[in-house]
């Protein structure tokens, strides 16, 4: 009981334009255990068959459903040209929210082969890690690896701010 008071009072403190981090423990193939920091900008790498989920929770995240977000970048990364099947449903989006949200798609061959690293230049043009910032990375394991490494030992990314979405 006291606990649920304590939730009652802390929301009934709140300002205008405050906002709260709530961690849910659903079944889900997404799940977000990181900081209490309210989720204001998001960084999105997706591959192959992952812009497919990340499509469905981008439409919701920047509608404003989810939670508010000040930006969001999606590095669109695929082996093929063939691979940006979904390019009309991404621009889509970007006209729709231009203004907070922004894509890159890169075409690199070696994405998928274990034995490659990622693209120096690729790492360095995505956003250092800061408080309220977290990353959604979607698709296939050797992907899901390079990247998880990249944005913690690069770009300063703590592990609970890393969320993968399993294939």
């Amino acid at each position: 009981m006291e606990d649920s008071e304590e939730l009652i009072d802390s929301l009934n403190q709140l300002q205008l334009d405050d906002q709260v981090a709530i961690k849910l423990d659903r079944s889900s193939s997404l799940k977000y255990r990181g900081s209490d920091d309210a989720i204001q900008n998001l960084t999105v790498v997706a591959s192959g068959w992952g812009i497919v989920p990340v499509l469905q929770l981008l439409r919701r995240i920047l509608k404003g459903d989810l939670f508010q977000i000040d930006s969001c970048e999606l590095l669109w990364i695929n082996s093929s040209k063939e691979d940006f099947i979904y390019n009309a449903e991404v621009e889509k989006l970007e006209s729709e929210h231009g203004s907070k949200f922004s894509v890159a798609r890169v075409l690199d061959v070696n994405v998928e082969s274990e034995n490659t690293m990622l693209n120096p230049r690729l790492i360095e043009s995505l956003p250092l890690y800061e408080s309220g910032r977290v990353s959604l990375i979607a698709g296939d394991e050797i992907l899901k690896n390079k990247f998880v490494t990249a944005f913690s030992e690069r770009l300063g990314y703590r592990n609970e701010n890393i969320v993968t979405l399993s294939m």
